[in-house]
């Protein structure tokens, strides 16, 4: 059973239109559509989890994110890290570099939960560099679940380095973060 912790940084500020907020290219604007658009924009809350291997049959399951089983309870991001996990999130480079299909261990998960109860999933190996995404409307109803790109050739990408920050302390993830210069 997942337990969400109270920690969970708000993020109205950081989606609110303005100079600072992240935007997408065209080309990933038609490559993720307007309905994962519209979550990404409303973003309130978010959560991170470790997550196991994914079984895409089980999609939309309460103990996974985004088809992969969460490994124990929800790891609070600074506002700093949800910032960063947006700028990711709306980067050409996270979704069009080479990915490749599978877990080897070292995997994490977000859900970013909207205004309106609505939630993005999204979970990556951080090792193939593969992302997926799943939409859930306010009523936990799936309407949306697919491979969204990958990263896999792209060792400084923001979401190994943001995994790291967030789970400093997971050898099998450490072993995938950027390293420093």
């Amino acid at each position: 059973m997942i337990r969400f912790v109270a920690s969970i940084v708000l993020l109205a500020p950081l989606c609110a239109p303005g100079a600072d907020a992240p935007v997408p290219s065209e080309k990933l604007a038609k490559h993720l559509g307007p309905k994962v658009l519209e979550y990404l924009k409303r973003v309130e809350k978010i959560e991170a989890y470790k997550v196991g291997q994914l079984d895409e049959k089980k999609a939309g399951d309460a103990d996974r994110v985004s088809g992969r089983v969460a490994l124990g309870e929800a790891a609070a991001l600074t506002k700093e890290q949800a910032g960063e996990l947006l700028k990711a999130l709306l980067a050409d480079d996270t979704y069009f570099r080479s990915s490749s299909l599978g877990t080897t261990g070292a995997a994490v998960g977000y859900r970013l939960w909207t205004d309106r109860k609505e939630c993005l999933e999204a979970s990556c190996c951080l090792k193939k560099g593969n992302l997926r995404f799943t939409l859930k409307d306010a009523e936990g109803k799936v309407v949306f679940d697919r491979g969204v790109g990958g990263f896999r050739d792209d060792k400084a990408s923001p979401m190994r380095a943001l995994a790291a920050a967030v789970f400093p302390d997971d050898k099998d993830i450490a072993g995938v973060a950027p390293k420093k210069p």
